[in-house]
């Protein structure tokens, strides 16, 4: 068991096992065989099985999800990637998730000397490949609302903006999710693997970015900078409208 960070299914180098996840051994009809604990290293084993099919159930530890591959997904596969994960076992582990429960594929041990799954079982029945990876998703989003002032912060009376098209945006400008405001302003991204995002909007007609710091402390709104610039006026050489051009000087 181990904790995928980038929640791409499949051990990375610097991604370390999950300690004290209770994983649990159901039989062929579903039933409860044994408990055990993953050790320091995230490593669970159940020994002295007899042959038949069986499946591993956990519950998550508070925060995490089932690795998914595909940067977002609450239910589904997990470790889904079409080839064989470069885990301990070297094995994919399909399987689905309920509520918050994860359980693996049926995994059949035969005769001991032979596994279908593993290859050989050595002395004994054997099956070294079920390791789940889990991650912990990340969440990024706040507000968009009227700064009537245009200082860059949210001041007392200042209301959400409803129905603003919010784009999610990677490390290298890719999109990566796309969302509405709701009725009071609010928008929000889950599920996110650690990384580097901006959020990228559409003004609505007749608005434009706030003026007023470019970034704030937690708590306090950020001004997004605009990604067109506001085309600049050209000087006249005439007066200003509605006053008189002066007179000639004399030579």
């Amino acid at each position: 068991m181990w904790d995928d960070a980038n929640n791409d299914g499949t051990l990375d180098n610097g991604e370390t096992g999950l300690p004290g996840v209770v994983v649990t051994l159901l039989d062929a009809s579903g039933n409860p065989v044994a408990t055990t604990t993953t050790d320091a290293g995230g490593h669970y084993l159940f020994t002295d099985l007899i042959p038949g099919t069986y499946q591993v159930q956990i519950d998550p530890p508070a925060g995490y999800v089932s690795s998914s591959g595909t940067n977002g997904s609450l239910t589904g596969p997990f470790e889904p990637g079409s080839t064989d994960d470069t885990d301990a076992g070297n094995n994919t582990d399909h399987g689905t998730t309920t509520g918050a429960t994860i359980t693996s594929t049926p995994v059949t041990l035969t005769a001991p000397g032979t596994n279908p799954d593993a290859g050989s079982g050595g002395a004994g029945t054997a099956n070294l490949n079920v390791d789940l990876g889990l991650y912990q998703p990340l969440s990024l989003g706040n507000f968009v609302f009227n700064d009537a002032n245009n200082d860059g912060k949210m001041d007392n009376g200042e209301t959400g903006v409803p129905g603003v098209a919010v784009v999610l945006l990677d490390a290298s400008g890719a999109p990566v999710a796309t969302t509405t405001t709701d009725a009071a302003g609010h928008y929000q991204f889950d599920d996110l693997a650690p990384g580097t995002y901006r959020v990228q909007i559409t003004p609505r007609p007749g608005s434009s970015p706030a003026a007023g710091p470019t970034a704030a402390p937690p708590g306090r709104s950020s001004r997004a900078r605009p990604t067109t610039p506001t085309p600049a006026t050209t000087p006249t050489t005439g007066p200003p409208p509605g006053r008189p051009s002066p007179a000639p000087r004399s030579p």
